[in-house]
């Protein structure tokens, strides 16, 4: 009997030893070297940079996570990712209190038309959210007589962090680009490989035919060569209806505006209409499509950029961004009554 109970107690005390073990959380080191390898295997930047200079700046904060046992894990691992210089790729403690769900929080403001004159229209876009692509197409539906008789246009983009090229496409429904192309390299990681499966079944899901192709498309060529680039370009887009009395179109830029909302301005440049106005933006565009990794027990987010630009004119502009046609000041609502007048002067 007794050497039952102790067979029960020795099993029991070794159960708890192993959940223990399991519970225990993982060491700085042991996060570093997960985030090397997540970053490794599907940054779209990697291969940017040498091997030998990456090893390097790891062994460095190796050094610095053993000698600095003290120092906060989350502040070694965002600085080792600043050495790629890219403003997409990035870090956040799950838990941390001012993020949301990892990311920070951004403000969900719908685009809206006000009509400045009869034939002078403001299109303010304050983000590219998926979320704001139905609201932008009703928009333009609901306006789309006044548009037609529209001679000036001033879109304000103001603090557009560029969340979605899909929103911005549909931008082009308004102002013709000419020879615009925009065409990415994308890493078929095993991890990137899932991504754009999901989001090819979202497309499929929200009957969304045009989007559907173009992943389609290009998850078949991932899995055609995984672990490899692939390129896929987004389709040329085109105004539904013409807009015969437009003549010049105003963009309103400042140093908040990135990624696809750059990738607008670069667009609506190729049109001799349209002159940009405000400040210099902020350069985020040489990579994109960021692909969310969990690092330990779900302890790290990272935000790892899965694909990058291949640049014919302009780039790279990271860390630079694009400068405006007109310097102006960006704060407040002056800078729509001074274009506005611009746009008047023009008629007269």
């Amino acid at each position: 009997m007794c050497s039952k109970l102790l067979g029960v107690t020795l099993l029991t005390t070794v159960g708890l030893l192993s959940d223990n073990l399991q519970a225990k959380p993982l060491s700085c080191h042991q996060h570093f070297k997960q985030l090397s390898r997540v970053i490794e295997t599907n940054y779209a930047g990697y291969a940017d940079h040498g091997r030998a200079w990456i090893t390097a700046e790891e062994r460095k904060i190796s050094e610095r996570i053993e000698y600095e046992p003290t120092s906060d894990c989350y502040s070694l691992l965002s600085d080792w990712l600043t050495i790629f210089k890219d403003p997409h790729l990035t870090i956040t403690q799950v838990k941390d209190p001012n993020m949301d769900n990892g990311r920070l929080s951004i403000s969900a403001s719908q685009p809206n038309i006000r009509w400045l004159s009869e034939t002078v229209a403001y299109l303010a876009i304050p983000n590219f959210e998926l979320s704001n692509r139905s609201t932008l197409l009703s928009l333009i539906q609901r306006h789309a007589e006044p548009l037609k008789k529209m001679e000036g246009l001033i879109v304000d983009i103001r603090g557009n962090q560029g969340q979605s090229f899909i929103v911005m496409m549909e931008l082009f429904r308004l102002i013709e680009t000419n020879n615009y192309q925009s065409r990415w390299h994308v890493l078929a990681s095993k991890a990137n490989r899932s991504y754009y499966k999901r989001l090819l079944q979202r497309f499929q899901y929200d009957n969304k035919p045009e989007l559907e192709s173009m992943y389609s498309n290009l998850v078949a060529k991932m899995e055609a060569y995984p672990n490899t680039w692939v390129e896929y370009r987004w389709p040329i887009a085109h105004p539904d209806n013409a807009l015969p009395d437009l003549k010049s179109i105003y963009i309103l830029t400042d140093n908040a505006v990135a990624n696809a909302a750059e990738e607008f301005v670069i667009a609506a440049k190729t049109n001799d209409m349209v002159t940009v106005v405000g400040a210099r933006t902020r350069g985020s565009l040489d990579y994109g499509e960021v692909v969310t990794h969990s690092l330990g027990d779900d302890d790290y987010h990272v935000f790892v950029p899965s694909q990058k630009r291949v640049w014919y004119q302009y780039g790279p502009i990271d860390n630079k961004g694009l400068s405006p046609d007109i310097s102006a000041d960006t704060n407040g609502d002056q800078i729509i009554n001074d274009t506005y007048d611009l746009i008047l002067s023009k008629k007269k």
